[in-house]
C-alpha cells in the first residue's frame, strides 16, 4: 500500500477510512433504496438510475467486503476452538466445517472485489470522470482476482478437505472417500489432523491479511473518486427536486 502498512487492519482503520463515504451517501444514495426519481425529468431517469445503481452497487460491495473480513476472523476463532460438544460433532466434522466457511468466504470476496471494481469503472466512465484505475496491480486486476481463486482451490489443504486421503484401512469403510463421513479412527487422520489444523488457521490468517489490505488499498487509493461521484448524485438530486417544486 501507499502509507498504510496493512499487516492488520483494525475496526477503527476501516471505520475511519469508510467514514466521509457513508456521510455523503447518508443523505441519499442510501435513503433511496429504490428510487423512482419522480422529481427528475423524464428524458433523464434513465440516466439518474444508472448512476444510483453504480454508486449504490459500488458501496454495497465496499460493506459486503467488510463483513468478509469480519466474518474471516470469526472463521480463524472456529478453527481453533475444539470441542463445542464433543457427542455432536468429531475433530475432523469441525475442522471441515471451518473449511468450508472459509471456502465460501474466500469465494465471496474475490466476487465483491470483482464488483466493487466493475461498478467503480462504470461509475467514472458515466461521469466522465479524470480519476483512473491503474492498468496494472494484480489486487486490482479481474484476471489477477481469478488466478488467485484457482491458486486456491490448488492447495493440498483444500484437497484434504474435499475428499478424504486414501487410507490403508478405507476397506472397512464403503464410503471412506466421502468426505464428510471419514472417522477420526482411520489412519491418516491421527497423524494429519493437527498438522491440518495449522494449516488452515495460516491460510485463513493469510486470506485475512490479504482481505483487509485489499479493502483498505482500495479505500486509500480510490476513495476519493467514489466521493466525487456520490457528492455530484447528491448535487443532482438537490437541483432536480428544486426544480420540481410546484
Amino acid at each position: 500500500m501507499n502509507s498504510i502498512e496493512m499487516q492488520g487492519v483494525s475496526k477503527s482503520d476501516f471505520d475511519g477510512l469508510m467514514a466521509p463515504i457513508v456521510k455523503v451517501a447518508a443523505e441519499n444514495l442510501l435513503a433511496l433504496a429504490e428510487p423512482d426519481f419522480e422529481f427528475v425529468p423524464e428524458k433523464l431517469r434513465r440516466g439518474m438510475k444508472a448512476v444510483h445503481h453504480r454508486l449504490s452497487g459500488e458501496l454495497k460491495a465496499l460493506f459486503e467486503l467488510r463483513t468478509v473480513y469480519d466474518d474471516l476472523k470469526v472463521c480463524r476463532i472456529l478453527a481453533q476452538e475444539y470441542p463445542w460438544r464433543q457427542n455432536d460433532i468429531t475433530p475432523y466434522e469441525h475442522l471441515r466445517l471451518a473449511w468450508s466457511q472459509f471456502a465460501r468466504l474466500s469465494s465471496n470476496f474475490e466476487k465483491h472485489m470483482n464488483e466493487l471494481i466493475q461498478h467503480h469503472r462504470e461509475a467514472l466512465e458515466l461521469f466522465s470522470s479524470d480519476f483512473e484505475l491503474p492498468d496494472s496491480g494484480v489486487r486490482l486486476d479481474r484476471s489477477g482476482l481469478s488466478q488467485a481463486a484457482a491458486d486456491c482451490r490448488e492447495r493440498p489443504v483444500d484437497r484434504w478437505y474435499e475428499v478424504a486421503p486414501k487410507s490403508p484401512a478405507a476397506t472397512v469403510v464403503a464410503d471412506i472417500r466421502i468426505a464428510s463421513k471419514w472417522p477420526d479412527t482411520l489412519p491418516p487422520f491421527a497423524q494429519y489432523h493437527d498438522q491440518a489444523q495449522s494449516e488452515l488457521v495460516r491460510e485463513i490468517d493469510e486470506k485475512i491479511a490479504r482481505v483487509g489490505s485489499d479493502i483498505a488499498d482500495f479505500l486509500v487509493n480510490y476513495s476519493a473518486a467514489l466521493l466525487d461521484g456520490i457528492e455530484r448524485y447528491n448535487e443532482m438530486i438537490k437541483n432536480f427536486r428544486r426544480l420540481h417544486r410546484p
